[in-house]
């Protein structure tokens, strides 16, 4: 499905309102000795616009001298150009994992999360830019892991999935040592109903659940916080991946065809798809088509790493699975989803 987007009638009264609130903020920030203010998050609608966010983030920094920052949703990177205004890009980071199979594996959870770190710094790679995460978070709800946004669910409880999905992804963040900063969302939902989460409560809350030990641990440990640079094929591979998902994305919308991508990249599948973790099932995208037309796009890749499942350990590319194309988040002009 495609996001839902609302525009406005008439953008340029939306951008002068949009503007007046954002320095009225802005202002009380500043009075409050905030360090980081969000111009924005999840507004891709508006991603049309990057001349104005531009001009939005000088008007602001006229009176809030802290560090300003921008949230992009999960699926809307390749849209996202002004992130040389801003001085931390946020991620909000909803991608589906395992979007075909009833029950994500620990293997599956980790290569999606190495494909969100990848997307990370591919956009450090084209802004120069730190990159932190500003929303990471689960419904402790049957099938988490396929729609992590949708918080309107009728799903029945799942807590243990939600505390398999937190610990993945937290095994593979644990590692991130180029990441400026990470964010739980959120402490809870019905905050005039006490106590705030509990056993039978389907919101993103830990709290009084098994996710909750998981939360306490991974800020409890030392996190190689811009301690160690990534190294340069760290970089090289993160954009790799990323413009082979947006071609990917680019034969869809175009209505290209193109040879099934293999799971290694390089080779493409036999016409009969393997299936299982890390392969989708029907509908799953078939391989990019080479920009200059002459087959699809091949992409050399190392030998996968070894040994016991250890989060530290990047994978080659993530699994096709992980690399969605599109979701029902929805796109509010004025906010997020």
């Amino acid at each position: 499905m495609v996001a839902r987007q609302h525009r406005p009638a008439d953008w340029d009264l939306w951008w002068r309102n949009h503007t007046a609130f954002k320095l009225r903020l802005a202002a009380l920030a500043q009075e409050g000795g905030v360090e980081r203010y969000s111009l924005g998050t999840e507004m891709a609608s508006t991603h049309l616009f990057p001349d104005q966010w531009r001009r939005l983030a000088a008007d602001v920094r006229q009176v809030f001298k802290g560090k300003l920052v921008y949230s992009v949703n999960f699926d809307s990177h390749d849209s996202f150009t002004f992130g040389d205004c801003l001085d931390v890009i946020g991620i909000n980071t909803y991608d589906p994992i395992a979007k075909y199979d009833d029950y994500p594996t620990p293997e599956q959870i980790r290569d999606a999360w190495w494909w969100i770190v990848y997307k990370a710094r591919t956009l450090t790679a084209r802004f120069q830019k730190p990159v932190m995460i500003t929303e990471v978070g689960y419904p402790s709800v049957a099938h988490a892991h396929v729609g992590p946004w949708d918080f309107r669910t009728d799903k029945p409880l799942d807590l243990a999935l939600q505390n398999l999905l937190l610990k993945g992804a937290f095994g593979v963040l644990r590692h991130w040592s180029d990441g400026d900063a990470v964010f739980y969302y959120l402490y809870g939902e019905h905050l005039n109903q006490k106590p705030v989460g509990g056993p039978t409560d389907r919101t993103y809350a830990v709290w009084g659940k098994p996710a909750e030990a998981t939360l306490r641990k991974y800020f409890r440990e030392p996190i190689w916080d811009r301690h160690l640079p990534p190294r340069a094929e760290n970089i090289h591979e993160a954009v790799v991946q990323s413009l082979v998902s947006w071609h990917r994305k680019l034969r869809d919308y175009e209505g290209r065809r193109a040879a099934p991508l293999g799971g290694g990249l390089g080779d493409p599948e036999p016409p009969g798809r393997r299936q299982g973790p890390g392969h989708p099932g029907p509908g799953a995208r078939p391989g990019p088509q080479n920009p200059q037309g002459r087959g699809p796009l091949r992409v050399p890749r190392k030998t996968p790493p070894t040994g016991m499942l250890d989060p530290s350990h990047e994978p080659p590319h993530p699994p096709p699975s992980a690399a969605p194309a599109g979701s029902p988040h929805q796109d509010l002009a004025g906010g997020g989803g």
